[in-house]
């Protein structure tokens, strides 16, 4: 398990985090290239050859973006990206690439889905995540083991992240939970007693 940070602003594509967010994906950019799915960094290689005709410098530069993005991630990595009107910095596990070819001409046709989990308040972001997120091309992998991170104590507080409506009915179920504590039918009260405990383990 890997962890990548993803710009929000595609190549030459202005800033897409709002649809990043509320769409469950991320994007790298780079129209005209069509489906590279299956493809091995020299196929990609060629790609941007033929599509950008660019000096061996850039090319390599931008094949290590997309060869990233297609070949390195993988689905069940995590992948940060950043709310740059805050600081605050979105968690979420990728899902496989897919093509979407009907967006390559805004610049988002090659995606990754996302299952986007929780939000690190800017405050609290670690010196390395600091770090991480300050670097400028668009995907970058974490140098560090994922542990370093410490995403886990962000992970776990589920409830912070869920709906409203979703909230309210944990909150509910907790107290009946809790009025069942005082019940002096002993095996409901057993029953009530396992039920909060497998929950504040979770």
């Amino acid at each position: 398990m890997e962890l990548f940070q993803c710009k929000t602003y595609p190549l030459n594509v202005e800033d897409k985090f709002n649809e990043f967010l509320t769409g469950g994906f991320v994007a790298i950019g780079y129209p005209g290239l069509g489906d590279l799915s299956g493809l091995n960094k020299q196929e990609i290689r060629e790609r941007l050859e033929r599509v950008y005709h660019e000096d061996p410098a850039r090319t390599r530069y931008h094949l290590g973006m997309v060869n990233a993005f297609c070949n390195t991630m993988s689905p069940g990595d995590f992948v940060l990206i950043e709310d740059r009107n805050n600081g605050n910095v979105h968690v979420g596990v990728l899902g496989a690439y897919s093509f979407k070819g009907d967006l390559d001409d805004v610049g988002l046709s090659h995606q990754r889905s996302v299952d986007w989990k929780a939000v690190i308040p800017r405050s609290e972001l670690i010196p390395e995540l600091k770090e991480f997120i300050r670097n400028r091309p668009s995907i970058t992998q974490f140098k560090h083991p994922i542990e370093v991170a410490k995403l886990e104590r962000y992970l776990n507080q589920q409830p912070a992240t869920l709906g409203i409506e979703t909230n309210e009915l944990l909150s509910k179920a907790l107290s009946i939970l809790a009025e069942e504590m005082d019940s002096k039918d002993i095996e409901r009260k057993t029953r009530a007693a396992i039920a909060l405990l497998q929950y504040f383990k979770s």
